[in-house]
């Protein structure tokens, strides 16, 4: 193991490789966003992340489902990687 990193640019697609539905809000900060879905979406380029996806149901997403990333905001200097479908779901 190195401790050297490097940032890499990413095509920002993949497919969701694991993933499980949230229902219970962890604290009432987060009430308002249940149920959502975490997900580990391996990278087309190797990487592997946890994240969220978004824009899809959570009924809808499953493993092997092809996704892209998008930025969600959460403040005026932080921008969060979260991943939503190559295709809206039906």
């Amino acid at each position: 193991m190195h401790d050297e990193l490097e940032w890499i640019e990413s095509s920002g697609l993949g497919v969701v490789y694991s993933f499980s539905c949230v229902s219970m809000a962890p604290s009432e900060a987060f009430a308002d966003d249940v149920p959502y879905v975490v997900a580990l979406v391996r990278l087309d380029d190797g990487v592997q992340m946890l994240t969220r996806i978004v824009d899809c149901p959570p009924e809808q997403v499953e493993i092997g489902l092809r996704v892209r990333v998008t930025f969600e905001r959460v403040s005026d200097e932080i921008a969060l990687p979260v991943f939503q479908p190559e295709r809206k779901p039906r």
